[in-house]
């Protein structure tokens, strides 16, 4: 699943790599430092830390925004695949995206954002114990 931006390419191709909408919003948190700035030093060297931080901070609320319009299924999916393939346990993975996702809610996201964000998190955390039962 492509997101749509119209940023730079080279956001484009880093992202272009990465399989769904939540482990984009996983790899980019994943790039985050102590201070929750995003770096990839490759990208850092051609483009300056400046532009390459704030291109990736783009590119993480234009997954947020794709995360809002993903259906509930498709999700739920991209979730079961990640912990498979992490061979990670579906709440500690779950409480852990949460927790980097409500950490790094964009500045420019408004109250009905971050509260449909929660309600979708929530919804897919409810999935996921209802899987477990």
């Amino acid at each position: 699943m492509a997101i749509n931006y119209s940023g730079e390419d080279f956001v484009l191709n880093t992202l272009q790599g990465v399989n769904g909408c939540l482990g984009k919003l996983e790899y980019l948190n994943s790039l985050r430092d102590e201070n929750g700035t995003i770096h990839h030093w490759g990208l850092e060297k051609i483009y300056g830390a400046e532009r390459t931080g704030a291109e990736f901070e783009s590119a993480y609320g234009h997954s947020l925004n794709q995360l809002l319009r993903t259906p509930y299924q498709v999700l739920w999916k991209e979730f079961m695949e990640s912990c498979t393939e992490k061979e990670r346990a579906p709440q500690t993975f779950l409480h852990e995206f949460r927790e980097n996702i409500f950490k790094h809610m964009p500045k420019e996201f408004d109250e009905a954002q971050n509260l449909h964000v929660r309600q979708v998190l929530d919804v897919v955390s409810a999935l996921a114990d209802h899987s477990r039962s």
